[in-house]
């Protein structure tokens, strides 16, 4: 099975009316022929995004969403080390990403893995990485 990272762009597709790409969509009917993973910080990511979607709209069902989300199966990598995370700030910085896209790249990178993503910067980082990618824009 082939390794795939998602970014919290790509789950806020599936997870989000207002952020579905069509490409996005058609791509989670596929996810079973892959095995998903994110770094830990996603949880922490999109955990945020879909809480701060129950403000905005009120219908929201924060529970359904979380178990689309668990159907997935996208599995977590563990927690970086302290000096880890310093060589990744070093990394995301000579990259120009933020520490939180440079950690899906940095995981890809590491698990020989293709890269999931609706995020411009992420991809052209990811391609000038040697990293195959999925880009789920519209």
């Amino acid at each position: 099975m082939t390794k795939l990272i998602v970014d919290a762009s790509v789950a806020a597709a599936w997870l989000l009316a207002s952020q579905a790409t069509r490409s996005a969509l058609d791509f989670l009917e596929g996810l079973h022929g892959f095995e998903p993973m994110a770094p830990h910080v996603f949880q922490w990511e999109i955990g945020n995004l879909l809480v701060r979607q129950t403000r905005r709209e009120p219908g929201f069902d924060l529970s359904e969403a979380l178990t689309l989300l668990d159907a997935c199966g996208i599995a977590s990598a563990p927690p970086l080390k302290r000096d880890d995370l310093r060589l990744l700030s070093l990394f995301a910085a000579s990259r120009g990403l933020s520490l939180f896209d440079a950690s899906y790249l940095w995981l890809a990178m590491g698990a020989d893995a293709a890269l999931a993503s609706r995020d411009a910067g992420l991809i052209k980082a990811a391609h000038a990485a040697g990293v195959d990618v999925f880009d789920l824009r519209d």
